[in-house]
Protein backbone atom coordinates (compact mmCIF):
# COMPACT_ATOMS: atom_id res chain seq x y z
CA UNK A 1 0.00 0.00 0.00
CA UNK A 2 1.47 3.40 -1.23
CA UNK A 3 1.27 6.99 0.96
CA UNK A 4 -1.32 7.73 -1.51
CA UNK A 5 -3.71 4.64 -0.41
CA UNK A 6 -3.27 3.03 -3.78
CA UNK A 7 -1.71 -0.71 -4.17
CA UNK A 8 1.21 -0.86 -6.30
CA UNK A 9 2.25 -4.28 -8.28
CA UNK A 10 6.01 -4.68 -8.84
CA UNK A 11 7.02 -6.98 -11.96
CA UNK A 12 10.93 -8.33 -12.42
CA UNK A 13 11.10 -7.93 -16.24
CA UNK A 14 14.96 -9.37 -16.54
CA UNK A 15 16.21 -5.82 -18.31
CA UNK A 16 13.91 -3.58 -16.17
CA UNK A 17 12.02 -3.33 -12.89
CA UNK A 18 8.25 -2.22 -13.52
CA UNK A 19 5.69 -0.50 -11.05
CA UNK A 20 2.27 -0.92 -12.05
CA UNK A 21 -0.84 0.49 -10.42
CA UNK A 22 -2.71 -2.50 -8.98
CA UNK A 23 -6.08 -1.27 -9.81
CA UNK A 24 -5.86 0.60 -13.04
CA UNK A 25 -2.72 -1.34 -14.70
CA UNK A 26 -1.18 2.20 -15.35
CA UNK A 27 2.77 1.94 -14.87
CA UNK A 28 3.99 4.35 -12.74
CA UNK A 29 7.17 4.02 -13.09
CA UNK A 30 10.26 1.59 -14.16
CA UNK A 31 13.97 1.19 -13.70
CA UNK A 32 16.48 -0.05 -16.01
CA UNK A 33 19.38 -2.56 -15.20
CA UNK A 34 22.73 -1.17 -14.75
CA UNK A 35 25.78 -2.29 -13.43
CA UNK A 36 26.63 0.76 -11.84
CA UNK A 37 26.50 0.37 -7.52
CA UNK A 38 23.28 0.63 -5.93
CA UNK A 39 21.52 -0.18 -9.34
CA UNK A 40 19.68 -3.23 -10.14
CA UNK A 41 22.10 -5.69 -12.00
CA UNK A 42 19.07 -7.41 -13.77
CA UNK A 43 15.83 -8.20 -12.32
CA UNK A 44 14.68 -11.75 -12.16
CA UNK A 45 12.15 -12.24 -9.16
CA UNK A 46 10.60 -9.49 -6.72
CA UNK A 47 8.41 -10.23 -3.30
CA UNK A 48 7.77 -7.74 -0.85
CA UNK A 49 9.53 -6.84 2.43
CA UNK A 50 6.85 -4.49 4.01
CA UNK A 51 6.44 -1.42 1.82
CA UNK A 52 9.52 -1.78 -0.65
CA UNK A 53 10.29 -4.89 -3.12
CA UNK A 54 13.04 -7.25 -2.28
CA UNK A 55 14.76 -7.66 -5.35
CA UNK A 56 16.42 -11.12 -6.83
CA UNK A 57 18.88 -9.85 -9.29
CA UNK A 58 21.46 -12.10 -11.69
CA UNK A 59 24.81 -10.59 -12.08
CA UNK A 60 27.62 -11.77 -14.82
CA UNK A 61 30.42 -14.37 -14.49
CA UNK A 62 32.02 -11.28 -13.06
CA UNK A 63 29.65 -10.73 -10.21
CA UNK A 64 27.54 -8.50 -9.54
CA UNK A 65 24.30 -10.72 -8.25
CA UNK A 66 22.56 -9.70 -5.31
CA UNK A 67 19.14 -9.36 -3.46
CA UNK A 68 18.40 -5.61 -3.27
CA UNK A 69 15.66 -3.61 -1.21
CA UNK A 70 14.44 -1.54 -3.35
CA UNK A 71 13.83 2.44 -2.33
CA UNK A 72 11.01 3.41 -4.60
CA UNK A 73 11.45 6.75 -3.44
CA UNK A 74 15.09 7.69 -4.28
CA UNK A 75 15.31 5.22 -7.31
CA UNK A 76 18.82 3.20 -5.64
CA UNK A 77 18.87 0.07 -3.66
CA UNK A 78 18.47 0.77 0.27
CA UNK A 79 19.90 -2.34 1.27
CA UNK A 80 21.95 -4.98 -0.50
CA UNK A 81 23.01 -8.46 0.38
CA UNK A 82 25.54 -9.97 -1.89
CA UNK A 83 27.54 -13.18 -2.02
CA UNK A 84 25.06 -15.98 -3.68
CA UNK A 85 26.12 -17.16 -7.27
CA UNK A 86 22.68 -17.62 -9.20
CA UNK A 87 19.86 -15.73 -6.96
CA UNK A 88 16.83 -17.15 -8.28
CA UNK A 89 14.25 -16.12 -5.52
CA UNK A 90 13.92 -14.69 -2.28
CA UNK A 91 11.61 -13.46 0.19
CA UNK A 92 11.84 -11.98 4.00
CA UNK A 93 11.00 -14.49 6.62
CA UNK A 94 11.19 -14.12 10.32
CA UNK A 95 13.66 -11.07 10.26
CA UNK A 96 15.75 -13.59 7.97
CA UNK A 97 15.93 -13.61 3.99
CA UNK A 98 15.32 -16.74 2.36
CA UNK A 99 17.32 -16.78 -0.75
CA UNK A 100 17.21 -19.82 -3.71
CA UNK A 101 20.87 -19.73 -5.19
CA UNK A 102 20.86 -21.91 -8.27
CA UNK A 103 24.80 -22.02 -8.46
CA UNK A 104 25.91 -22.72 -5.11
CA UNK A 105 28.68 -25.57 -4.55
CA UNK A 106 26.47 -28.26 -3.82
CA UNK A 107 23.68 -27.74 -6.61
CA UNK A 108 20.57 -25.60 -6.19
CA UNK A 109 19.69 -24.81 -2.68
CA UNK A 110 17.23 -22.71 -0.42
CA UNK A 111 19.54 -20.51 1.69
CA UNK A 112 18.58 -18.98 5.18
CA UNK A 113 20.94 -15.56 5.65
CA UNK A 114 20.19 -13.60 8.91
CA UNK A 115 22.71 -12.17 11.45
CA UNK A 116 24.54 -8.84 11.24
CA UNK A 117 24.55 -8.07 7.47
CA UNK A 118 22.90 -11.62 6.69
CA UNK A 119 26.10 -12.95 6.73
CA UNK A 120 25.16 -16.27 8.69
CA UNK A 121 23.94 -18.30 6.24
CA UNK A 122 23.20 -21.86 5.94
CA UNK A 123 21.03 -24.48 3.64
CA UNK A 124 17.09 -25.54 4.09
CA UNK A 125 15.83 -29.05 2.74
CA UNK A 126 19.35 -30.64 1.66
CA UNK A 127 18.48 -33.76 0.57
CA UNK A 128 14.91 -33.78 0.08
CA UNK A 129 14.41 -30.47 -2.63
CA UNK A 130 16.63 -31.48 -5.40
CA UNK A 131 15.86 -27.72 -7.46
CA UNK A 132 13.96 -25.30 -5.26
CA UNK A 133 12.56 -22.27 -6.60
CA UNK A 134 9.13 -21.10 -5.89
CA UNK A 135 8.97 -19.64 -2.04
CA UNK A 136 5.96 -19.16 0.14
CA UNK A 137 5.56 -17.84 3.45
CA UNK A 138 2.84 -17.41 6.33
CA UNK A 139 4.78 -15.63 9.95
CA UNK A 140 6.44 -18.82 10.54
CA UNK A 141 5.67 -21.42 8.45
CA UNK A 142 8.07 -21.89 4.66
CA UNK A 143 7.40 -23.42 1.69
CA UNK A 144 9.17 -24.42 -1.66
CA UNK A 145 8.34 -25.52 -4.72
CA UNK A 146 10.94 -28.55 -6.32
CA UNK A 147 11.34 -27.75 -9.86
CA UNK A 148 12.51 -31.68 -10.30
CA UNK A 149 10.14 -33.32 -8.80
CA UNK A 150 6.57 -31.06 -9.00
CA UNK A 151 6.09 -31.39 -5.17
CA UNK A 152 5.68 -28.21 -2.79
CA UNK A 153 7.95 -29.14 0.21
CA UNK A 154 7.55 -27.63 4.16
CA UNK A 155 10.76 -26.36 5.24
CA UNK A 156 9.74 -24.73 8.32
CA UNK A 157 6.91 -25.05 10.48
CA UNK A 158 5.71 -23.06 13.49
CA UNK A 159 8.70 -20.95 13.36
CA UNK A 160 11.70 -24.71 13.72
CA UNK A 161 13.26 -25.87 10.79
CA UNK A 162 12.17 -29.67 9.94
CA UNK A 163 14.77 -32.15 10.56
CA UNK A 164 12.90 -33.79 7.79
CA UNK A 165 11.63 -31.19 5.32
CA UNK A 166 7.09 -32.72 5.03
CA UNK A 167 5.79 -33.17 1.53
CA UNK A 168 2.71 -30.82 1.54
CA UNK A 169 1.30 -31.20 -2.05
CA UNK A 170 2.63 -33.38 -4.91
CA UNK A 171 1.51 -31.58 -8.06
CA UNK A 172 0.45 -33.44 -10.53
CA UNK A 173 3.00 -33.42 -13.48
CA UNK A 174 4.56 -30.20 -14.48
CA UNK A 175 7.78 -28.14 -13.50
CA UNK A 176 6.22 -25.50 -10.67
CA UNK A 177 8.33 -21.57 -10.74
CA UNK A 178 6.39 -20.07 -8.29
CA UNK A 179 4.05 -20.65 -5.14
CA UNK A 180 1.89 -17.16 -4.32
CA UNK A 181 0.92 -15.62 -1.10
CA UNK A 182 -2.85 -17.26 -1.95
CA UNK A 183 -1.18 -20.33 -0.66
CA UNK A 184 -0.67 -19.20 3.17
CA UNK A 185 -3.28 -20.94 5.01
CA UNK A 186 -6.86 -18.79 5.83
CA UNK A 187 -8.38 -19.47 8.63
CA UNK A 188 -9.30 -22.82 9.67
CA UNK A 189 -7.29 -24.09 6.92
CA UNK A 190 -3.40 -26.17 7.62
CA UNK A 191 -1.03 -25.40 4.67
CA UNK A 192 -1.35 -28.50 3.21
CA UNK A 193 -5.22 -27.77 2.73
CA UNK A 194 -4.36 -24.43 1.51
CA UNK A 195 -1.83 -25.49 -1.67
CA UNK A 196 -4.16 -28.07 -1.76
CA UNK A 197 -6.76 -26.09 -2.64
CA UNK A 198 -5.59 -23.67 -5.31
CA UNK A 199 -4.13 -26.82 -7.37
CA UNK A 200 -7.67 -27.90 -7.40
CA UNK A 201 -8.49 -24.15 -9.22
CA UNK A 202 -5.93 -24.42 -11.37
CA UNK A 203 -6.63 -27.75 -12.74
CA UNK A 204 -10.14 -26.83 -13.30
CA UNK A 205 -8.83 -23.69 -15.21
CA UNK A 206 -7.04 -25.77 -17.34
CA UNK A 207 -7.25 -26.04 -20.96
CA UNK A 208 -8.71 -29.85 -22.34
CA UNK A 209 -6.42 -31.14 -25.51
Amino acid sequence: TRADGGESLFVAGWTTLHEFDAATGTERASWRSSWFPGVIPAPRAVAMDGENPLVTAWGDQWGGSAVLTWDTATGTAAATVEGFAWPANAIPFMGDLIVVDMGAEEGWQVMRAGGEAMAERHALGVGVVQQPLGLAASEDDLWVTDYATGNVVQLVADGQELAEPELGVELLGGHPFALVDQHAPREGQDATEAVEADRRKAQKKRPEV
